[in-house]
């Protein structure tokens, strides 16, 4: 399985990059490459923060490459909840176009449940200004009660009834998989 959450893409067509990222089996080599050829259309002020997850269905391994993203948040099958792959994690896409980005690998074990998401969430505010924030969050991908196929829109919905009718103010994506 490969997922890619990519925020502020550039105007042009990511075809190039994503054709790139299937012929490198190496996931941290792969973001390499789509950060050189980013890097190579000179966009100046322009970076993408990404963060790609392998999973290898037969071993149970994920492999995470994190390019300037928030960590994702790994809620174990006793619901403890914590950010995997920060100590990992490169520059943004464009920042260096030869960085060397490094992988971050573990085993899921059963009832493993993995939660990558942009800071839309995070930073979605109520009509008071208050930021939903990374410890909300938090809270919400560990409820044990949820399993992974209803975890995304468990924590959507519970942001939306937070924010009520403040206008969004990011993008918002979010990718939850994990173990049964």
């Amino acid at each position: 399985f490969f997922f890619l959450m990519i925020r502020r893409p550039p105007r042009s067509t990511l075809f190039p990059y994503t054709t790139l990222f299937r012929s490198e089996p190496d996931a941290a080599k792969a973001l390499q490459q789509i950060n050189a050829a980013f890097s190579r259309h000179a966009w100046d002020d322009r970076f993408v923060t990404m963060v790609v997850a392998v999973v290898d269905p037969h071993t149970h391994t994920l492999t995470l490459v994190n390019a300037g993203h928030m960590p994702p948040l790994l809620r174990s099958a006793d619901g403890k909840v914590q950010e995997i792959g920060g100590e990992q994690a490169g520059l943004p896409l464009g920042v260096v176009d030869d960085y060397p980005y490094e992988s971050y690998q573990r085993d899921l074990a059963e009832g493993d449940l993995v939660t990558i998401f942009t800071d839309g969430f995070s930073e979605a505010m109520n009509s008071d200004r208050e930021l939903f924030g990374l410890d909300r969050l938090a809270e919400l991908a560990g409820t044990q009660e949820v399993k992974s196929t209803e975890l995304g829109p468990y924590i959507l919905n519970n942001v939306r009834k937070f924010a009520g009718d403040f206008p969004q103010s990011d993008d918002m994506c979010l990718v939850c998989f994990g173990r049964e």
